[in-house]
């Protein structure tokens, strides 16, 4: 389990310390993430990196709560239905997995672009919706569930620059830790994509994410849901600055405008 210098104030008390309970029960839970469907209290303490004592009473203080299923005849905990119907509820919340597939591969065949909705884990995106024109090979050896840093690339400046500017900042202050040696470079990159976003709705990069690519990306704001953004990427011998900024960008734009009013129309989840 990769270790997280980045967790949200909200996990720590009011002396600035992490509520490590707490922490370690997500981690946890997290130990399922893409493993076998049943693991014991040794393996999920090799995967997290909890003393082998702990584990146990956060397994059992998780299966009381009806968030991991004990199976006596293997000795091994899985995942249990609450944490199903935690994903559903963050689903439901945002209506936009359903709603914008259609929305999205609209606006990639229109522009015969690669598409993607995204969003935000702590510092890394992940990749929830992607769609590529008829004529688009381009996938960026990207898919979804697929996980980024927030900071190595366009979509993730645009989600940074449509955050409320306190969240910002106090994300920016842990990029900063963790991008020590970039870190000149990206905060003058997330400084005109805030610009540009403040100014058009959307950024633009070409050639920065990766040397034969140009994108556009716009921030996403979800009624009730988390922070998110799209952007279309394409080959830069085909996507001028021009046509970004006349023609591709304003689409994106528009897309995103729609998701965020069909999401203002659906009822909060409880």
């Amino acid at each position: 389990m990769r270790p997280r210098d980045d967790t949200p104030a909200f996990l720590s008390n009011d002396t600035g310390r992490l509520i490590e309970p707490v922490c370690r029960g997500f981690s946890i839970l997290e130990a399922f993430i893409g493993a076998v469907q049943w693991l014991g209290n040794e393996e999920l303490a090799a995967i997290t990196g909890i003393p082998k004592a702990t584990v146990p009473r956060l397994t059992r203080a998780l299966a009381a709560l009806g968030y991991l299923e004990y199976r006596p005849g293997l000795r091994k905990y899985g995942l249990a239905p609450a944490v199903l119907a935690l994903g559903y509820s963050a689903v439901g919340s945002c209506e936009a997995a359903g709603f914008a597939r259609a929305q999205l591969q609209q606006l990639a065949d229109s522009t015969q672009t690669f598409v993607s909705l995204v969003s935000r884990d702590l510092l890394d995106l992940v990749m929830q919706v992607n769609c590529h024109g008829a004529t688009t090979a381009l996938t960026l050896g990207l898919s979804a569930k697929s996980r980024l840093p927030i900071s190595s690339c366009p979509i993730g400046w645009a989600l940074l620059a449509g955050l409320p500017e306190r969240e910002r900042t106090y994300l920016m202050s842990h990029l900063r830790d963790r991008e020590q040696r970039h870190w000149p470079f990206l905060l003058s990159r997330l400084t005109r994509s805030t610009r540009e976003v403040e100014q058009h709705g959307f950024c633009i990069s070409i050639g920065e994410w990766a040397s034969d690519i140009a994108v556009v990306a716009a921030p996403l704001q979800i009624a009730h849901g988390p922070a998110m953004a799209l952007a279309c990427a394409g080959p830069k011998a085909s996507l001028t600055r021009a046509h970004l900024s006349e023609t591709v960008g304003p689409r994106l734009k528009a897309v995103a405008d729609i998701l965020q009013l069909g999401s203002a129309a659906c009822p909060e989840a409880h």
